[in-house]
């Protein structure tokens, strides 16, 4: 079944909404543990991870 560019779109935004929402729940989850500088660590190499697979 071919998607719309549309509905490919509005798909891509729902799926970046979700990546948010989560990013941000475990940046505050784990920064109750963790220095500041791992969080951002930890979160620049998944955030580097999923842009190269996206490339």
């Amino acid at each position: 079944m071919r998607l719309s560019p549309n509905l490919r779109g509005a798909l891509f935004m729902v799926v970046a909404m979700i990546g948010f929402t989560l990013n941000d729940a475990i940046t505050k989850v784990s920064s109750e543990s963790m220095n500041m500088a791992q969080v951002m660590l930890i979160r620049g190499a998944f955030a580097s991870l999923f842009v190269g697979l996206l490339a």
